[in-house]
């Protein structure tokens, strides 16, 4: 099937896509999708299986992540063709302190909500003291730097015209700036969450399925499992985006994927396997673009298993997953690079070396030297083609050291809630720098400062896993507060070769974002180091 099929045999061949749509999602309404895609309109197929609650302060999933960059504005935006430069946003310009504690935001004149609210200071001072009070997974990226649920009031505040946050101890520039740009950081209409607010909630309820923010677009309508709807907003600030309407769909099959853009159907596939994205590249009527993300892919044990809490075990899984084979996969080959650093490349300070490689004899001769015998986990992964063809392959390798691996496939959000609540032996998981500076998957992979179970620090891999090190607890929080990013470099370093060396992590790959468009599509990237698409610049 092409672009030049002929109007009736489009449609009936649209038909049957449908059809295959309802099978793969149980979804009534995908008759939607049989209208070609208005110029002003961009329709985009990906995989939404994890989408959550769309409160700033509580989502922390990739599919709500592209949702909410798009309605919502923070103080600063990260230029995403260059990492570690800032640009204005809500905050028309800012002030650092020499000590490296005050930061003083310039807020935007004249930006209105969706409500008609006019953008003050206000709204920024609510809005991250809001994410701290309810101290939910994303608040770890200010807690981090020392921001804290009881001295948030002193800590953020307005003066006059300006927000100012006042720090603890001093932190690099950069990295306040990047964890202003998340979508954590996203400024909300408090006036409008307050008067929608139930038991003191804080609009958590309200805002779990609404929004109310001043992004270039506003949501439109909202279908759980089925798509999101994205309508452009003309009176934006920087003038209103090029196109009206963007929807988004849901279609985890990459052959009803790759079908439907054939046809025209789709203007962008996200979520495409290898093997379609070569006979895609055939098709002079689509563009394949490859972009290397900071997504990294990772092996995780639980340090409360009896069997995994041994540094023997950790130690020998490093040599018993096949890197390069994996990676060289017919599903895979093209969107997986071997990487072994919790710091993906692209940011700086990553180590692109990679030491460890199969070696199954290796491995049992470890595990002997701890007199270690054969023994059986389960493996926890999400129920994606993909991921569930790793996982089989790291059953595969792990058996020839005597490690029986049981495979336990779930949905992503039930996956991400077993893993949150520390109820799996062995994971198979994915992680996404929220912003590009080192120190977010750095504090995310081996900062854990109380393990608790009352500490509920889902925002830390580390905790998820039972992990705690001093050693590494100490060289985060000094590379976070070094003002010279040399001094900082050198540490991050030292921690990446300190983390696999003791960390109960098999760091495997680094995603590649491989995405198919209609030719005619210019200005769409998958959004580099964090993945988050911006839509507001896309024309067709």
């Amino acid at each position: 099937m092409n672009s030049h099929l002929s109007g009736s045999a489009r449609y009936f061949s649209a038909a049957i896509i449908v059809a295959s749509i309802a099978v793969y999602t149980s979804q009534a309404s995908a008759s939607e999708l049989l209208s070609l895609t208005a110029d002003d309109k961009f329709v985009v197929a990906a995989t939404l299986d994890d989408m959550g609650t769309l409160d700033p302060a509580k989502a922390y999933e990739f599919s709500t992540s592209d949702l909410l960059h798009n309605v919502y504005d923070s103080l600063v935006t990260e230029n995403p063709n260059m990492p570690g430069e800032f640009l204005p946003s809500l905050a028309e310009s800012w002030q650092i302190s020499e000590d490296g504690r005050v930061f003083t935001f310039a807020i935007r004149p004249d930006v209105m909500f969706d409500s008609g609210e006019i953008l003050s200071p206000a709204d920024a001072v609510f809005s991250l003291r809001r994410l701290m009070l309810l101290d939910a997974a994303p608040s770890s990226i200010f807690t981090a730097l020392g921001l804290t649920r009881e001295t948030s009031d002193a800590q953020i505040f307005d003066q006059g015209e300006n927000l100012v946050i006042q720090l603890p101890a001093p932190v690099a520039p950069e990295l306040l700036l990047s964890a202003l740009s998340t979508t954590a950081a996203s400024i909300l209409d408090h006036k409008t969450i307050l008067a929608n607010s139930t038991s003191d909630d804080w609009g958590t309820v309200w805002l779990s399925e609404n929004t109310a923010g001043t992004g270039p677009f506003t949501l439109y309508s909202l279908s759980r499992g089925l798509d999101y709807v994205l309508k452009a907003r003309q009176n934006h600030w920087r003038g209103p985006p090029k196109l009206a309407k963007v929807r988004v769909h849901h279609v985890p099959d990459s052959g009803t994927q790759k079908a439907l853009l054939e046809m025209g159907l789709l203007d962008v596939a996200r979520s495409i396997r290898p093997e379609d994205i070569a006979q895609l590249a055939q098709n002079p009527e689509i563009r394949i673009q490859s972009e290397l993300t900071g997504e990294i892919q990772y092996l995780a044990a639980n340090m409360a298993h009896p069997m995994l809490s041994n540094p023997a075990v950790i130690a020998a899984m490093r040599w018993l997953v096949d890197y390069e084979a994996i990676a060289a996969k017919s599903g895979l080959a093209g969107n997986r690079l071997v990487h072994q650093s919790v710091l993906p490349q692209g940011v700086y300070a990553a180590l692109d070396d990679t030491p460890f490689k199969f070696d199954a004899a290796r491995a049992r001769e470890i595990l002997d030297a701890a007199d270690i015998g054969p023994f059986s986990v389960t493996l926890l992964v999400r129920d994606t083609d993909e991921r569930v063809q790793i996982a089989q392959a790291i059953r595969d390798s792990f058996a020839e050291a005597g490690i029986d691996i049981s495979l336990k496939i779930k949905s992503g959000r039930d996956v991400l809630a077993q893993y949150r609540a520390r109820e799996h032996d062995l994971i198979l998981e994915a992680w996404i720098p929220e912003y590009s500076d080192p120190h977010f998957n750095a504090a995310s992979f081996a900062r854990n400062n109380d393990n608790s179970n009352a500490a509920e620090n889902t925002g830390s891999l580390a905790w998820r896993n039972n992990f705690r090190s001093e050693d590494l607890n100490a060289m985060v929080d000094a590379a976070s507060a070094l003002q010279d990013p040399g001094e900082r470099a050198d540490i991050y370093r030292a921690l990446q070769r300190e983390h696999r060396d003791t960390a109960p992590f098999v760091i495997l790959f680094q995603k590649v974002e491989q995405t198919a468009t209609l030719a005619q599509i210019s200005g769409f990237n998958s959004g580099g180091i964090t993945r988050r698409v911006s839509f507001r610049d896309i024309v067709k």
